[in-house]
C-alpha cells in the first residue's frame, strides 16, 4: 500500500497492521441530512450541553436553538448545516463515550 502525503508518496508495509483488529468504526451523516430538532436528545449528556456552549462563545450565536428551532430554511444553508452537522456529531459521540462510561465492560456493545 501507498500513501500520498502533499507531493511525497511513501510505501507502507501491509504487515505493519497484520495484527490489527477494528472494533469501533464511527459513521456520521452530512449535509443534507439535517433536520429541525437535531441535537436536542443530546442535551441530557453533560459534555454535550457543554460542547454547545462552548460552540456559541465561538460563534457568536446559539447553535443548539438553530438546530433545535430551525427555521429549515436556515438549517439547510451551507454554512449552518455544515456547523450544525459537525456539532451533532461530535455529540453522537459524546453520548458515546458517555455510555462506556456508565455501563459496565461489554455492555455498551448493546447501545
Amino acid at each position: 500500500m501507498s500513501v500520498a502525503v502533499g507531493s511525497q508518496t511513501t510505501v507502507v508495509d501491509d504487515a505493519l497492521f497484520k495484527d490489527y483488529k477494528i472494533s469501533r468504526a464511527f459513521l456520521f451523516p452530512g449535509q443534507g441530512a439535517q433536520a429541525v430538532g437535531m441535537g436536542v436528545e443530546a442535551q441530557k449528556v453533560t459534555a454535550a450541553a457543554e460542547l454547545y456552549k462552548r460552540a456559541n462563545d465561538i460563534l457568536g450565536f446559539d447553535l443548539l436553538d438553530v438546530c433545535i428551532n430551525g427555521p429549515k430554511e436556515e438549517l439547510d444553508s451551507t454554512v449552518l448545516s455544515q456547523v450544525c452537522h459537525h456539532g451533532c456529531n461530535i455529540d453522537i459521540f459524546l453520548v458515546y463515550v458517555d455510555s462506556i462510561l456508565i455501563y459496565p465492560e461489554g455492555k455498551s456493545d448493546e447501545l
